[in-house]
């Protein structure tokens, strides 16, 4: 069953937001449309409730450099920034935490390699997200979505 558990890692009225989609979608969550639907609201809500100022520089520098999921955020942070000054300004700019925003992006990358057609399994597409091994990625999966990736996988490939 799928319920606001899962989003316990989002701040505020997104994770509320996303958390009514998932109760209501629950029975179609695994088809690539919904997912698709998902993500588009998410991007939506960014865009209407995001500052309407711009961002720090250090922190969009840091956003680009976090494109990469495998990229390490201590090597990417800013020089002469405390970690502590970074995860707020981060949090302020983009409205959730670093190692949220992180997990999201990798749990994304990953589903994105496993719906491609080509045959990679569970464990590739894991590692390919920077995802430290299968079971890790797994738990995730089911901790943010509510499903495992064979059960997203296999309903995936076939919408």
């Amino acid at each position: 069953m799928i319920g606001l558990r899962p989003l316990h890692a989002l701040e505020g009225r997104l994770g509320a937001r996303l958390g009514g989609a998932l109760v209501a979608h629950r029975a179609s969550l695994a088809r690539a449309d919904v997912l698709d639907g998902l993500a588009r609201e998410a991007s939506a809500w960014f865009a209407r409730e995001a500052p309407r100022r711009e961002p720090d520089g250090r922190v969009a520098r840091f956003l680009e450099a976090l494109r990469d999921p495998t990229a390490d955020p201590r090597l990417a942070a800013p020089r002469r920034m405390s970690p502590a000054h970074l995860r707020a300004l981060f949090v302020r700019d983009v409205g959730l935490p670093i190692r949220t925003f992180r997990l999201w992006r990798r749990l994304l990358t990953a589903l994105a390699a496993l719906s491609t057609l080509e045959r990679i399994d569970a464990t590739g597409a894991a590692h390919a997200a920077g995802f430290a091994d299968l079971a890790h990625f797994s738990r995730t999966c089911r901790r943010m979505l509510g499903y495992s990736p064979t059960a997203l996988r296999s309903r995936l490939l076939r919408a």
